[in-house]
């Protein structure tokens, strides 16, 4: 049976605050679900730490995830508020924790920090922190969705440009020109290209846009999702040139759309070559941009306009007008979360109607945070503004 459409968002519980806990304040978010009736939250601080929240609706009396962790013989936080319970932290750097990616499926999270690098930490945050080795100065990174397997191109091997298999989208980018560099991963012409996981990125380090791969156990073309493998590691598959400047980022099939405070720009994945796609105003608000899974478009914000476009950053659909500039965006069920001083702001995707407000505590002129699950499916987002976090049901 279909989930009935969504009216209005409903916070769990009253607001956390991990003041009590820890002199710092919330940098970034990630949301997962663990089970039907429980999500995870985690909160990466300015201090480098990363703290674990468990999330159980209201309605649910499950304990297992509480249970789970109460076993382990690592050190935890034993804090909860009606609806969400502080289970772990882990310290992960000195630096701040800018950026998570939940990699589902091998049980790991992704950590991007200020001080460039990247690090693994596993879901629960029972095992020791690996930082991983191959890059460094990475100011950002985005996670490859792709919305079919007509859309995007494999990074294991050429397209084959005479072939009857080539999308209409792969020959659009490819007629963009050629400049990619490879580096890392050689495939043999005799071998067959490896299925892509769901674990390919985009990290910008300085003038240079990286595409790899976080694999576990050896290089071999092996699948291992042994989660206790103490050999996780980054599979440089492509290298892309770029210019500096660049503040936020999304990847879709073929096309990485990464916005500078001149304007938003497209980057192929298959030939590498980049063009301008929209030029901002000079005294314009910072660039945001959204990846809108349910729908496989991009939401391109400029001040308070949300403009909807394609893979190819072609506006489709229309735009949004939000009362604010929102500081980020989330996505649940056909609706989009603005976050602003201080405030959640409810709108519909298709009408652009405002249809909730929900206010922090506090005088309302921190920037606040809000994010969704990476797959757009979710019924829990979570929000946070300074120390304070807030799970949306």
């Amino acid at each position: 049976m279909a989930k009935p459409e969504r009216a209005v968002l409903e916070p769990l519980g009253e607001e956390f605050d991990i003041s009590t806990h820890f002199r710092t304040s919330i940098r970034s978010l990630a949301v997962s679900p663990f089970s039907d009736s429980e999500t995870l939250i985690y909160a990466g601080t300015k201090s480098g730490a990363l703290v674990l929240f468990s999330v159980t609706p209201k309605y649910s009396s499950s304990t297992a995830l509480v249970s789970e962790t109460a076993s382990l013989d690592t050190p935890r936080i034993t804090s909860s508020s009606e609806g969400l319970s502080l289970l772990r932290t882990v310290a992960v750097s000195v630096s701040s924790i800018v950026c998570l990616h939940v990699l589902r499926g091998i049980e790991k999270v992704l950590v991007l920090c200020s001080d460039g690098f990247l690090y693994i930490v596993d879901s629960l945050l029972s095992l020791p922190v690996k930082r991983l080795a191959g890059l460094k100065g990475v100011s950002l990174i985005a996670k490859r969705i792709r919305s079919s397997e007509s859309e995007f191109s494999s990074l294991y091997g050429r397209v084959d440009n005479n072939s009857g298999f080539v999308s209409p989208s792969q020959r659009l980018l490819q007629r963009l020109g050629s400049g990619m560099r490879t580096n890392g991963l050689k495939i043999k012409e005799s071998e067959s290209p490896r299925e892509e996981s769901d674990f390919v990125f985009a990290a910008l380090a300085g003038k240079r846009l990286i595409l790899f791969e976080v694999v576990l156990g050896r290089r071999t073309g092996r699948s291992d999702r042994n989660t206790n493998d103490p050999t996780e590691s980054l599979l440089i598959l492509k290298e892309l040139q770029c210019k500096e400047g660049f503040s936020t980022m999304v990847w879709l099939n073929d096309s990485i759309i990464a916005g500078a405070a001149s304007g938003y720009y497209l980057f192929s994945c298959v030939t590498g070559e980049s063009s301008l796609i929209f030029k901002l105003p000079e005294l314009s608000s910072p660039p945001c941009l959204k990846l809108l899974r349910k729908e496989c478009k991009v939401l391109l914000l400029v001040d308070r306009v949300g403009i909807t476009v394609n893979a190819y950053g072609q506006p489709i659909g229309g735009s949004l007008v939000f009362h604010d500039i929102p500081n980020s965006v989330a996505e649940i069920s056909s609706y989009v979360v603005v976050a602003s001083s201080g405030q959640l702001k409810l709108y519909h995707r298709n009408t652009g109607s405002c249809i909730q407000t929900i206010t922090f505590n506090g005088n309302g002129t921190e920037p606040c945070i809000v994010s969704d699950e990476d797959d757009g499916s979710g019924d829990v987002i979570a929000a946070a503004v300074t120390s304070k976090v807030l799970p949306i049901y």
